[in-house]
């Protein structure tokens, strides 16, 4: 009787181990007003003149208005995202879900900056291996999956410290 108990229930088991391995969690941002924000233009570390005219946070959004200009060889403005001490573990997750709103932006990139072993001091943000994945624009409001096993090191970042893209790990 013990045998075909465990044979009836053994199609659900295995269901059941293969549904836990392939399965793959939601990761939510924390609400904004856990967050700390910070801001960046090219005028800042790049003798560039690219400016942010307005900032705003709210929970629920953050507005950037910025005016790019072309001093510098790649005029840039952004912002970032982090918790003071502490970081995201990302190892089980994908894709990264984001959703933008955009007014005369004709690209834009998500930066995801990793600890590199050798590399990285933890006060000097630049030391971060910046992971990069451009978001595709379609149009005014975006909402998009971005999958983590297509981001690409920064060409810029791996000039500044002379390593490969080969010589990373992931």
């Amino acid at each position: 009787m013990s045998k075909r108990l465990i044979l009836l229930f053994l199609p659900l088991f295995i269901f059941l181990g293969i549904w836990a391995f392939l399965y793959q969690p939601s990761f939510s941002v924390l609400k904004l007003n856990r967050l700390q924000t910070s801001t960046f233009t090219d005028k800042q570390r790049d003798k560039g003149q690219s400016e942010i005219i307005n900032y705003q946070q709210d929970n629920n959004f953050v507005a950037l208005h910025f005016e790019l200009k072309n001093e510098f060889i790649s005029p840039y403005a952004g912002m970032s995202f982090f918790q003071k001490g502490s970081y995201w573990d990302l190892s089980l997750y994908n894709e990264v879900e984001i959703e933008v709103e955009l007014q005369n932006t004709k690209n834009l990139e998500l930066t995801l900056a990793t600890y590199q072993n050798g590399v990285t001091k933890e006060t000097e943000l630049l030391t971060y291996r910046h992971n990069v994945m451009e978001i595709p624009i379609q149009e005014n409001i975006t909402v998009c999956r971005l999958p983590l096993n297509q981001v690409q090191v920064a060409q810029w970042w791996l000039e500044k410290f002379k390593l490969r893209s080969t010589e990373l790990g992931p």
